[in-house]
């Protein structure tokens, strides 16, 4: 006895390649996220391009680095607002410290 299928394949949505990750989100999802990964790992290549053959705790520390300056200049107006407009309390004081905490450490790795 043969069944016809057309019928249920017609029920089922059909993904353009459910072998990706990707095809399971909305498109624009699938968009964002795709995006935020290039930027991730663009950041990050930077330094694995100058020393592809040398992976070491230097390099590493480099990566941190260009992690962090990427941090700190897409968060610039953020904090200057933070910080010039609004009420200086304690979780603020606490953000700048670990911040400046921060750099002085991933720059003291670095160099």
């Amino acid at each position: 006895m043969a069944t016809n299928n057309s019928s249920i394949s017609g029920a089922v949505p059909q993904l353009p390649n459910p072998f990706t990750p990707m095809a399971f989100l909305p498109p624009e999802a699938a968009y964002r996220v795709t995006i935020s990964n290039y930027i991730c790992v663009g950041t990050m290549g930077v330094c694995d391009y100058q020393y592809r053959f040398a992976l070491s705790f230097y390099s590493i520390s480099l990566v941190i680095f260009q992690m962090m300056t990427w941090d700190i200049l897409s968060n610039l107006r953020q904090d200057y607002a933070l910080l010039f407009k609004f009420l200086m309390r304690a979780p603020t004081i606490v953000y700048f410290i670990s911040r400046s905490v921060s750099v002085l450490a991933v720059v003291s790795t670095t160099l």
